[in-house]
């Protein structure tokens, strides 16, 4: 659990280089958070109960949220890749 607020701080250090604003990135990274527990909570509830190996099932939504951290990551470096390229498309509109 405690994996997951280093996550949650290094996700709005990088959002925060990418808006240009902290808050932003704040709300950006508490929004995503949450909707991942309602989502998480509404599909898993549900399958939980008829798991009939609930330690296994728990590691492996642990490591996958693990690598899709990881991936997030990298997603944010192509996003920042063409990040000059786009706003040059869409113009200087503020």
């Amino acid at each position: 659990m405690h994996f997951r607020l280093v996550y949650e701080v290094l996700w709005m250090k990088e959002l925060a280089l990418l808006f240009g604003n902290a808050s932003q990135a704040a709300a950006t990274t508490l929004t995503a958070f949450f909707l991942g527990l309602v989502a998480g909570a509404w599909y898993w509830g549900k399958r939980s109960r008829k798991t009939k190996r609930p330690l296994r099932a728990y590691a492996l939504l642990e490591g996958s949220v693990a690598l899709s951290a990881l991936l997030d990551f990298l997603f944010l470096d192509l996003y920042d890749g063409v990040y000059g390229a786009l706003y040059q498309a869409m113009g200087n509109q503020s």
